[in-house]
């Protein structure tokens, strides 16, 4: 139904309710829209991990590596309507994308894991160690300025699709729902809320 300043709506983030919306139209129940969309993504979010591992792993304990993941006891949280497994989609795609040196892809993996929650802010961590090291990798490889001029900005904008997308998302909602309350904060925790 969209978001109100009124029902607190605000603070949850929007790709997982626009995941939902062509079940929603198909559906008359938004929870089942909500639900089938949950299912996709857990089902995308197996093969998106099965792919992660096998970077690394052998067949057989990729397939474990998965199998534990889907089935240890906290993956629970994946078989309800709620946005963990399109969070986990999301933020295991940036790995992906980024282990495979799919740079601008791995980006928009992330940009997507901030507009589902907004620990994807956090990717911006490891995300810039994995540039940091391929770098370093390629620097052996690379010796002209041009190419490595293009790694450094391919990467970069890997890094900052993170937290524009999430700035812009701060923003939409400062102006269309005056949902920004600089007078209220106090500590870390309220600008948090806020």
């Amino acid at each position: 139904q969209g978001y109100s300043p009124s029902d607190s709506t605000l603070p949850f983030h929007p790709l997982y309710p626009v995941s939902a919306l062509p079940a929603a139209w198909l559906s008359a129940s938004p929870l089942v829209a909500l639900l089938l969309a949950q299912m996709a993504a857990a089902v995308l979010l197996v093969w998106a991990l099965y792919r992660l591992a096998r970077l690394d792993l052998a067949p057989h304990d990729a397939r474990f590596a998965t199998l534990a993941c889907v089935l240890s006891p906290l993956a629970v949280a994946l078989q309800v309507p709620y946005p963990e497994a399109l969070f986990l989609l999301c933020a295991v795609l940036t790995f992906l994308w980024a282990k495979s040196g799919r740079w601008l892809l791995a980006g928009m993996a992330g940009a997507l894991a901030t507009l589902t929650r907004q620990q994807g802010l956090l990717l911006v961590l490891p995300l810039a160690w994995m540039a940091w090291d391929s770098m370093r990798d390629s620097g052996r490889v690379l010796k002209t300025g041009p190419e490595r001029r293009a790694q450094v900005v391919l990467r970069g904008i890997a890094l900052l699709a993170i937290p524009l997308t999430y700035g812009v998302w701060i923003l939409y909602r400062a102006v269309v729902f005056g949902d920004l309350q600089t007078d209220a904060v106090e500590n870390f925790q309220d600008l948090v809320y806020t």
